[in-house]
């Protein structure tokens, strides 16, 4: 195996740990919010429809203002975000009842931040891609959310065990990711890095990375 073939395999498990965070939200947030704080039955929704105008609309925002930081630059702060979240949802455990809502729901903003500067990930698989075998190589990459995916309702089930065990599982391992990625930085290819003068309205047609390809 190459060195670039063995750095984009450490980043494709890389993304698994900082994606953790985002399918958490998705399969516990609920559980959280309702089971364990005991908090109003509207918020999980609320949360949700934060979360997706947050990426429906904030996806070109977020790319214009993140185009002059280098790919890995701008993925690690996501997840240091993430990290950020995780430790304001565990904070939720001892605001008073009534300001629960609004800090969850800053939180969220917080969460959602994180989702949009990971746009930058699909752009820089693809430019690390070996070019001969460019699909397989995309293919395996998207196999890093689906190990999220899965891992993520299993976390919740750990609220049984401490209510505030799967907050560190999952910040733990969002922190990790970005300093993995600090760490993969200099060990990949320099055109694959972006950063300022790289940004593009669009993907180039039929891109497999989709519309942030060249960001």
């Amino acid at each position: 195996m190459s060195s670039s073939q063995g750095s984009a395999g450490r980043k494709g498990r890389t993304v698994s740990l900082v994606t953790l965070a985002g399918d958490f939200f998705l399969s516990g947030m609920s559980v959280y919010v309702l089971g364990e704080l005991h908090s109003r039955p509207w918020l999980p929704g609320a949360a949700l429809a934060v979360s997706a105008g947050m990426s429906g609309a904030g996806a070109t925002v977020a790319l214009r203002a993140t185009r002059g930081l280098r790919r890995t630059t701008a993925i690690a702060l996501g997840a240091w975000l993430y990290v950020a979240w995780c430790g304001a949802c565990l904070v939720a455990l001892t605001v008073p009842p009534g300001w629960r809502p609004a800090e969850l729901l800053a939180a969220t903003v917080v969460m959602g931040t994180a989702g949009l500067l990971l746009q930058r990930a699909n752009a820089l698989a693809e430019a690390v891609a070996p070019t001969a075998v460019r699909g397989r190589y995309l293919a395996a990459f998207q196999y890093a959310f689906t190990v999220a995916g899965v891992i993520a309702p299993a976390l919740v089930a750990l609220y049984s065990v401490a209510v505030w065990l799967p907050w560190l599982l999952v910040g733990a391992c969002a922190a990790m990711s970005a300093v993995v990625m600090r760490w993969l930085a200099p060990r990949l290819p320099d055109t694959a890095m972006g950063g300022k003068g790289s940004y593009a309205e669009a993907a180039r047609p039929g891109s497999a990375a989709g519309p942030s390809a060249q960001v």
